[in-house]
């Protein structure tokens, strides 16, 4: 009787400890289910921010290179718009000068402006 009273108890002790074990076991579990849930949420974090500031970047290189690209086009549109007045003047103050040949240092100025309205400044 008493090694029967013996062996129920450790019996019943082999079976709380296998229950601590197991409970232990789960909160092990757990606990690196947590901690991975976390980091994995960090670095999903962390690459969002860094594509936010990728695309802030290149937002603002976009719209700094628009705006050069707006005042090279005006800058163009305003030498175009000042050779156009001149040639008017000059054809207004002498129209038979302006229908007549051009000679060789006209041709040389007026090539030099061609060639400034091609390739405007930066």
């Amino acid at each position: 009787m008493i090694r029967a009273t013996r062996d129920r108890l450790g019996d019943h002790k082999l079976e709380g400890l296998a229950v601590l074990v197991i409970v232990v076991m789960m909160a092990i579990g757990s606990w690196q289910l947590l901690v991975a849930w976390h980091d994995a949420r960090v670095i999903d974090q962390h690459e969002a921010k860094q594509e936010a500031e990728t695309a802030k970047r290149a937002l603002t290189a976009e719209r700094t290179a628009n705006a050069r690209a707006a005042e090279r086009s005006e800058l163009a549109h305003q030498r175009e718009e000042e050779l156009s007045d001149v040639q008017s003047t000059a054809e207004a103050e002498d129209p038979d000068g302006a229908a007549g040949s051009v000679g060789p240092a006209t041709r040389v100025v007026v090539d030099e402006l061609r060639r400034k309205q091609v390739r405007p400044a930066r």
